[in-house]
């Protein structure tokens, strides 16, 4: 995905974000789609990952789009291992 499509494709949903005091620790999209509701782009940082945070992200999603008729989440949601050494992505 290029640049230029990554900031089509965010443009199109609302963010929501996991904030630990002054830290940013987790951010989700919503996008709508007819009469889906796309859960997307799910990133919890790796040192607070298994501590509830894509939980609650996923729960206030879930109350944002009560009356939706097809909340659909998107696999692989909220699970995210991803490190960056020097050399690469390390993709699993």
């Amino acid at each position: 995905m290029t640049l230029e499509d990554w900031t089509e494709e965010t443009r199109r949903m609302t963010w929501y974000g996991a904030i630990d005091g002054a830290d940013l620790v987790g951010v989700v999209g919503l996008e709508y789609a007819g009469d889906a509701a796309l859960f997307r782009h799910a990133y919890v940082l790796p040192d607070r990952q298994r501590q509830g945070v894509a939980s609650v992200l996923h729960g206030r999603l879930e109350r944002e789009v009560e009356g939706i008729e097809r909340p659909r989440t998107r696999t692989p949601c909220f699970v995210t291992t991803t490190t960056y050494p020097r050399t690469g992505s390390n993709r699993r």
